[in-house]
């Protein structure tokens, strides 16, 4: 017991992040993708993760976990599970390399989520890049490709995908990484 007590002391928690996943049989679509343009990275980013497909709403470098948790309880109180449709590829790119990500179809239950969730957190505490005004609902497929790629990831966006649907069922909070998922809700259907 001691030694799990320093062992927790002694971890470094680098952030947190509250999403929505899919641990439902529909996500078979998006993990195949992953396998799909792994084969641009170095190393397969998503596989390395061990977490499911996901949407992420908020990323804090630092805060109360106590805060975390009744901001947490309070935007998905009463939340059912979130069918979404997904129909284009797209990129991001950065210094780095690029992110190949899903792209939804617009869906209210996502933004109200994202407003409540920032609602209850000052929005200046969240990463820029989650921020109101600032997010982009993504899936992401792949997170490490680098730079140099640019000709195959454009050509893999052009080249698209077939439409499909996915069921997120479970919203959790995460300390990454490692994604340790440190407290989870299944999403009634």
């Amino acid at each position: 017991m001691l030694s799990s007590l320093r062992a927790q002391e002694n971890r470094i928690v680098m952030a947190y992040a509250i999403n929505i996943r899919s641990d439902d049989a529909s996500s078979f679509a998006v993990k195949a993708l992953w396998r799909e343009h792994e084969l641009l990275e170095i190393n397969p980013s998503m596989q390395a993760l061990a977490y499911r497909p996901h949407i992420t709403f908020a990323v804090y470098d630092t805060i109360a976990t106590d805060q975390l948790q009744r901001t947490f309880e309070y935007a998905f109180e009463e939340t059912k599970s979130i069918t979404l449709r997904f129909e284009e590829l797209q990129y991001f790119e950065s210094p780095q390399g690029f992110v190949l990500w899903l792209k939804p179809v617009a869906s209210s239950e996502l933004s109200v989520l994202h407003e409540k969730i920032h609602s209850a957190i000052d929005p200046v505490l969240s990463r820029e890049h989650y921020r109101p005004n600032s997010w982009v609902p993504h899936c992401s497929t792949a997170t490490a490709i680098k730079a140099d790629k640019k000709d195959q990831v454009l050509a893999v966006v052009k080249q698209g995908i077939q439409p499909f649907e996915v069921v997120f069922d479970v919203a959790d909070y995460v300390s990454f990484v490692p994604v340790e998922i440190l407290h989870e809700k299944w999403l009634a259907y």
